[in-house]
């Protein structure tokens, strides 16, 4: 088979995320996240920043500005949002098929379960990993 090259600019992820109830239930949810994949050049001052700014933490905290500080706490998923560019199926409350927005989009981050499964289907998009190597390195972790 011949190797053809293509620019994609976006990837789906199946995730499976598991919503605590009460006691030890949970309810598990099925959907696909569309991701952006980021250009190399951003990518990589991205990883540098975080790179910088995990030494600073762990060696000279007291070097960080407060600012320096909330970034370094910031979740990945607010870097991930820009990149997200849909997610499926999306029902409500009544189990109605709702459209994808920015505005359900901070909903959906705003959700402490949802923000690993998240973070880590961009985290595999953006290392170019296959589903089946982010299937296998979610169920190690």
């Amino acid at each position: 088979m011949a190797l053809v090259i293509s620019k994609k600019t976006t990837r789906s992820v199946p995730i499976e995320a598991k919503e605590p109830l009460d006691g030890d239930k949970v309810l598990v949810h099925r959907f696909d996240v569309e991701i952006e994949i980021v250009d190399k050049a951003i990518w990589k001052g991205i990883s540098e920043r975080w790179d910088e700014l995990s030494f600073l933490v762990r060696t000279k905290p007291e070097s960080l500005s407060d600012a320096d500080l909330a970034e370094a706490r910031e979740s990945i998923t607010v870097v991930a949002a820009p990149y997200i560019k849909n997610i499926t199926p999306l029902l409500d409350a009544q189990n109605q098929p709702i459209a994808f927005s920015p505005e359900v989009l901070d909903a959906i981050l705003a959700e402490s379960w949802l923000q690993q499964p998240i973070a880590d289907a961009f985290m595999a998009v953006q290392r170019g990993l296959t589903s089946a190597d982010y299937k296998k390195a979610r169920r190690g972790n």
